[in-house]
This record gives C-alpha cells, sequence and structure tokens, in this order.
C-alpha cells in the first residue's frame, strides 16, 4: 500500500487512468459483440450450406456413409475457418489494447512524475544499462 502523501498526490491520475481504462474495455466489449454477431451469422450460413450438402450427396445417391465422409471434414474445416475469422477482430482489439495501454497509461503516469519525461514504447534502455541499475539481479529480458 502506497503512503497516504503519494495516495493523495496520484489520485487525480488514478481516476483519470481509470476513466481511460473503462473507455477501454467498453470498446473492447463492442469488439466481442461484433464478433458474436459475426459468428452467428457465418455459422449460420455454414450450417446451411452443410445441410445442402447432404441433401445433395442423398439426392446424387451416394449414400449416407459416403456422404457423411464427404461432409464431416469439410464442416470440421469450415468450423475452424469460421472460429479464426470471427475472433480475429477480438484479437486485433487486444493488441490494440495492450498496445494502448504501454502508451497511453504510461506516458500519463511518466508526465505526472515530471512533465518533462515522456514514454516511448520503441526506445528503452540498452541491456547493459538495465543491468548496471542492479535493481534486478538477474533479468531474463
Amino acid at each position: 500500500m502506497l503512503p497516504d502523501e503519494l495516495q493523495q498526490k496520484l489520485a487525480p491520475v488514478q481516476k483519470q487512468l481509470e476513466q481511460y481504462r473503462q473507455a477501454l474495455l467498453a470498446d473492447e466489449e463492442r469488439a466481442r459483440q461484433r464478433a458474436r454477431k459475426k459468428f452467428k451469422l457465418v455459422a449460420a450460413i455454414c450450417i446451411v450450406g452443410l445441410l445442402g450438402a447432404i441433401a445433395g450427396g442423398y439426392v446424387a445417391g451416394l449414400g449416407t456413409a459416403n456422404t457423411l465422409i464427404m461432409v464431416i471434414p469439410g464442416g470440421v474445416l469450415i468450423t475452424a475457418l469460421v472460429f479464426g475469422l470471427t475472433t480475429k477482430d477480438t484479437t486485433e482489439f487486444s493488441t490494440a489494447y495492450s498496445d494502448a495501454y504501454k502508451t497511453e497509461i504510461n506516458n500519463a503516469i511518466v508526465k505526472h512524475i515530471s512533465p518533462a519525461l515522456s514514454y516511448i514504447q520503441e526506445d528503452g534502455i540498452n541491456r547493459e544499462t538495465f543491468v548496471a541499475c542492479g535493481l534486478f539481479p538477474a533479468p531474463d529480458r
């Protein structure tokens, strides 16, 4: 727990960061809703297509076993494809959320400490300087 004096000093930035975090969570939820909606639509189309393939197999006289041999691998492949396509937005949002957190929130914290400082994700401390600071006895990355 932080000392009371430091907690009071950091309260405004903490409030700002919480508002930003809530906005990001709302964006994430909207991305998940879009992914679920897309999944349902594509899944419905796939189910209709698979049922059509089964019906086509019966009409063509292939028999139950041959029809299932054709339809089951296709169903598995389509299911994997649908899952991959519909979760892409959520995965991209997760990456964007992580990047935004690293830049926006870390920058807000650094600016609060000193307005002259800034956080730039691409910049960094070289390994030798990091190890020489002595904060971490054996850094792994």
